[in-house]
């Protein structure tokens, strides 16, 4: 009766609680929209930021209002186009399947000794020389990937992490690459940090 009936409820509400905090690792995963991202072959001026890609993306009257509705025509109908991914110590290109919109997410501003900065939630993840590691993970003193600024080669250097701190509330946005290389892409700043 009812008893049997009370039991089902509480296993179906636990499974679908287990479901969601599985998946909660990957929902808070995210990078600031202020984020730009590596472009090998950029032949114009115009470097947009993650929230610009997505927005361009999907607003056809904001890409008509700032001039770039032959970006809107090109990610809806070619994609978002190429990224480096990491691989073996070396960079690749990589083909960038979507852009998300996450929502508002404190992040975290990471600094490292070459001065770059990255800003994301608690949750994302940056490739390691120990394996992935969240944010949360990351200490001072660990090293991240970061394109050695020799394009043609497309090797890695290693940067230390020299500060980590409590950044702001802002819109977050998860980009997802290809698993092809692998699920990895390098920041503006040459970082290389890592999808969901």
């Amino acid at each position: 009766g009812d008893a049997e009936t009370l039991e089902d409820g509480i296993k179906v509400a636990q499974q679908v609680w287990t479901i969601i905090e599985n998946s909660a690792s990957y929902g808070f995963n995210c990078l600031s929209g202020n984020t730009k991202l590596y472009r090998q072959k950029n032949n114009t001026k115009f470097s947009p930021t993650i929230a610009e890609m997505y927005r361009i993306k999907n607003d056809k009257e904001y890409a008509k209002k700032t001039g770039h509705y032959s970006l809107y025509q090109k990610y809806n109908s070619q994609g978002y186009g190429k990224v480096l991914s990491l691989k073996d110590d070396r960079l690749y290109e990589n083909q960038i399947i979507d852009i998300y919109k996450k929502g508002i997410k404190m992040t975290y501003e990471i600094t490292t000794d070459d001065e770059s900065k990255v800003y994301a939630t608690l949750d994302h993840k940056f490739p390691t020389m120990q394996g992935d590691k969240t944010v949360k993970q990351l200490k001072i003193g660990d090293v991240l990937y970061k394109l050695d600024g020799h394009e043609k080669d497309l090797l890695t250097k290693l940067v230390k992490i020299v500060n980590i701190k409590p950044y702001k509330e802002e819109e977050v946005y998860d980009v997802s690459v290809s698993e092809n290389v692998s699920h990895t892409f390098t920041l503006d700043n040459g970082i290389v940090t890592h999808n969901c």
